[in-house]
């Protein structure tokens, strides 16, 4: 048998062999070409050369030795012998390259996702649990902060919110911390609803403001716990895009809006005067943005208007004495705790507990070491100084 033979059954068997083993891919061979290709490519193709880590070369003008239709070139018993084996050499290497894919398609599709679904939340996150956090550069974090979404329940109406998030989005938690539901939005949310449980016409007709509202958690149960209007600001535009897509999601949008806010007199002038109720969690971390903090509250707070406040504790922080140091410049300010018997507190309450006491009802028993690991919890009511007449 001549040599060009014996290479052309050689080289027949082997695309054999190789169409064989693929047969799942959906990769049709004709000679090593792909069936769904009404012609074969040049054997210059410079996709095929990039994917091969060599130069692109330029497309060949040399008509292709057979079709997919099974004709044959008239030029083909002329075609040089090293064209031929340049072809055949370029029709293994396209080849074994669409069958290596198909393997490593295959074996991805049975490999475990890795993503959790919104549905499948971890137990330790489901029904909108406290989960311990820890210290990660530039902010904390914990398990249920990797969840796209988390759902929460309002015991008092029966609603479920479902929270976005957008820490899977770019760039780490560092300079990113509203992106993510926290332990002390989870209690704020839980407060609130407490709250609404002991009085349910709390919020009713009230005007809501939240500062720093992060993904907009509180703000929403706020709407759905019956506020007439509903105002989430933030200083960061990604914070403040996640908190309005959340506000739609959970069909609230014809009473919660955003609107961006940076503490001060300056900005929150533009709002003077327009609270019933002021909102927050974990806001006081930061002593240098303390009086800041205290001025915007003065000055959005309505005369017999309160502020709900919720801070709890990370290692490092000391609650008792971060809200107390926030309190000693707030009273400058012109806020001043607000007392559980008196009537400022007790007519919007329902009773004469305080917001501590309230809270700590709202905590499951197997919650209480994590929050109390992390530095305790604590919760204050606020509301304007009244200031006496002189003579």
């Amino acid at each position: 048998m001549a040599p060009h033979h014996r290479r052309r059954r050689r080289a027949a068997a082997a695309f054999a062999l190789l169409s064989a083993a693929a047969p799942t891919s959906g990769f049709g061979l004709h000679r090593g070409r792909p069936a769904a290709s009404t012609k074969t490519r040049a054997p210059g193709d410079a996709t095929r050369d990039i994917a091969l880590g060599r130069a692109p070369s330029r497309p060949s003008t040399a008509a292709p030795w057979r079709h997919a239709d099974g004709s044959r070139d008239d030029g083909r018993r002329n075609y040089p012998r090293r064209r031929r084996r340049e072809v055949l050499s370029s029709l293994f290497e396209e080849t074994l390259l669409a069958w290596a894919a198909s393997a490593t398609a295959a074996t991805a599709a049975e490999a475990p996702s890795t993503s959790i679904a919104a549905t499948e939340e971890p137990r330790e996150c489901r029904d909108g649990r406290i989960v311990s956090e820890t210290a990660v550069p530039g902010a904390y974090s914990q398990t249920c902060m990797s969840l796209d979404e988390r759902l929460f329940r309002l015991k008092s109406t029966g609603d479920t919110i479902t929270i976005y998030q957008g820490t899977n989005a770019a760039g780490g938690m560092a300079g990113r911390t509203g992106v993510a539901v926290w332990n002390s939005g989870i209690l704020l949310m839980r407060l609130l609803d407490a709250l609404s449980q002991a009085n349910p016409s709390i919020f009713k007709d009230q005007s809501v403001v939240e500062l720093g509202c992060g993904t907009g958690l509180a703000s929403i149960a706020a709407a759905k716990l019956g506020a007439a209007s509903v105002l989430a600001t933030d200083s960061n535009p990604e914070v403040l895009a996640l908190a309005r897509r959340n506000i739609e999601r959970n069909n609230v949008s014809s009473v919660a809006t955003t609107a961006a806010l940076q503490w001060g007199l300056m900005d929150a002038t533009e709002y003077e005067g327009t609270a019933d109720v002021i909102i927050g969690s974990d806001l006081t971390y930061n002593s240098g943005s303390w009086l800041a903090l205290a001025e915007t509250m003065t000055t959005l707070l309505k005369p017999g208007g309160v502020v709900i406040y919720l801070t709890l504790g990370h290692p490092g922080f000391n609650v008792g004495g971060e809200l107390g140091g926030f309190l000693s410049v707030a009273q400058n300010a012109g806020l001043t705790l607000v007392a559980p018997e008196s009537a400022e507190w007790t007519d919007r309450s329902g009773g004469r507990a305080s917001a501590d006491d309230v809270l700590r009802r709202a905590i499951a028993p197997e919650e209480r070491s994590v929050v109390e690991a992390n530095g305790g919890v604590r919760a204050a009511i606020f509301g304007k100084r009244r200031y006496g007449k002189k003579g």
